[in-house]
């Protein structure tokens, strides 16, 4: 017998939990109850420490919810995000800039990195696709300034997000959810009780008191206490794929005003990040633990003499094979967790809250809505992984087991046509709901030294100098218009961003 759904329970006190609270109660109007019952102070969630370099997409969700930019950037702490300096991937001592935006332009109708890869097998020097991206050109000089409206100019060819801190995001969403008339209980979670037919009815708090409701979303972290513990919905992990199975964090003072780009380093045994947030760094050693114990990891981090060295946490990559089970949904790290190398953290909440609106049923059972809602977070989780374990799969250094272990590693079908079709003749697959633009496979497989074995047709009758000398021309433009750009922490205190009081 069908049942109407009158009220939602999110469970959990972290950015998922109040992203999706503040969402669902400006899509319902407050027509449905919404309460959050978070857990009493404690650590913030390992997802909200490591979340805070994103993607362009959060500018879409923000926009969906009314959030001024301005006010966002102050509560949080945040600077801007035009791209992330990758080292040492491909090989120790290389680098590269993943940014967002168009890689220089198309010729003839021939896209860009073909004409680079015609070049390249003419025997003609070639600079680094990031060459012929303002965005990457002005990460690495440390510029910032918003895009151009005018679609006729070069400023108009890269997007942006932000580095923030997670945890004041989830405080500045909390607030936002509750002049919505979102309601707040403080409890953990002592017993989840669920009806005859098997869905969840209730969470007990330790007090005894017992809060019903129709629809549950699971936003309690990587512990899923409702959909992985209660509902028994097993996890996938990747570790296969991405081989970090471990992380030790810190944050440090930064004594500079100018923030450095965000920075992902590739280590012995995994990957560093240097997050840049006003007036301090997040410093992150990502790591296998069969290949580095806790102490070599924190010492990586190469704190100051005075700052405490952190605890190692487990980082748990990889999925619930279920995402939505009955009358409840899980969201955030209680879905799953990717490497934070995706930096897809927060956009992988939004739109899962995003697509829940789409899809939220009026009534139970909703098999079809649930289904449609299985298969699209299925495919992003997807196009997340193989993107993020591109990093892994193409490693062209042998100095440690780590990484010569990963060229044994068989890799997931759609990655390995994707990689297939790219090197037989530069090719992009462009599968549905792709989560990635060919900007940024470029950036990347380019910046691991993957290149098409053969040229492009359409390129054969180009003549390598002339094309060489047309592409040269764009990349002095480029140039140009990123040192035109002010320095970064010049923009922020021009617009007022910088955060009123230190973090």
């Amino acid at each position: 017998m069908a049942q109407s759904l009158d009220s939602i329970l999110i469970v959990g006190g972290g950015f998922a939990a109040w992203a999706a609270a503040a969402a669902l109660a400006r899509a319902t109007r407050a027509r449905i109850p919404i309460t959050v019952v978070a857990p009493d102070a404690g650590p913030e969630p390992l997802e909200d420490e490591l979340m805070g370099s994103c993607r362009p997409g959060i500018l879409r969700s923000h926009a969906a919810l009314g959030i001024d930019e301005a006010q966002f950037m102050r509560a949080t702490g945040a600077t801007f995000k035009l791209g992330t300096v990758m080292r040492d991937w491909g090989a120790p001592g290389h680098s590269f800039v993943h940014a967002f935006g168009d890689i220089g332009a198309r010729l003839d109708s021939v896209a860009f990195h073909q004409l680079l890869n015609r070049l390249r097998l003419a025997g003609q020097p070639v600079a680094g696709p990031d060459e012929f991206s303002l965005a990457a050109l002005a990460t690495r000089a440390g510029r910032f300034a918003h895009p151009s409206a005018d679609r006729r100019s070069v400023a108009s060819t890269y997007s942006y997000a932000y580095h923030f801190d997670a945890a004041s995001a989830a405080a500045f969403l909390r607030e936002l959810a509750l002049k919505d008339g979102v309601r707040h209980r403080s409890g953990d979670i002592r017993e989840v009780l669920r009806r005859e037919d098997g869905l969840l009815r209730a969470v007990v708090l330790p007090s005894g008191e017992r809060l019903e409701a129709g629809f549950f979303i699971d936003c309690s972290g990587a512990s899923s206490r409702l959909l992985g513990q209660a509902l028994e919905v097993p996890f996938d992990a990747w570790n296969q794929w991405l081989p970090c199975d471990r992380v030790v964090h810190q944050r440090v003072v930064r004594e500079s005003a100018e923030p450095p780009p965000g920075v992902a380093a590739a280590h012995a045994a995994g990957w560093r990040l240097s997050l840049p947030l006003q007036g301090q760094e997040l410093r992150a050693v990502f790591y296998s633990a069969a290949h580095l114990d806790d102490a070599s990891a924190a010492q990586l981090l190469q704190l100051p003499a005075d700052v405490p060295i952190p605890p190692a946490t487990p980082l748990p990559c990889g999925r619930r094979r279920r995402f939505w089970v009955g009358n409840c949904v899980a969201v955030g790290a209680a879905a799953g967790l990717p490497d934070p190398l995706s930096a897809m953290g927060a956009q992988l909440i939004h739109d899962a809250v995003t697509r829940l609106v789409d899809l939220f049923p009026d009534q139970e059972p909703a098999e079809r809505l649930i289904a449609e809602y299985e298969r699209r977070t299925s495919v992003q989780y997807e196009r997340v992984r193989d993107f993020t374990a591109l990093h892994f799969a193409l490693p062209d250094r042998e100095d440690s087991g780590f990484w010569r272990e990963r060229r044994h590693v068989r890799l997931p079908d759609s990655l390995e046509y994707r990689l297939k079709l790219f090197r037989n003749g530069g090719r992009l697959a462009a599968f549905d709901d792709e989560v990635h633009d060919e900007s940024d496979w470029i950036s990347v497989l380019s910046g691991l030294g993957v290149w098409p074995q053969r040229a492009d047709p359409l390129t054969l009758g180009m003549i390598p100098e002339q094309v060489a000398q047309r592409i040269e021309r764009m990349r002095q433009i480029m140039r140009q218009a990123a040192e035109a750009m002010p320095a970064h922490g010049a923009y922020l205190r021009k617009l007022g961003l910088v955060a009123a009081r230190g973090r």
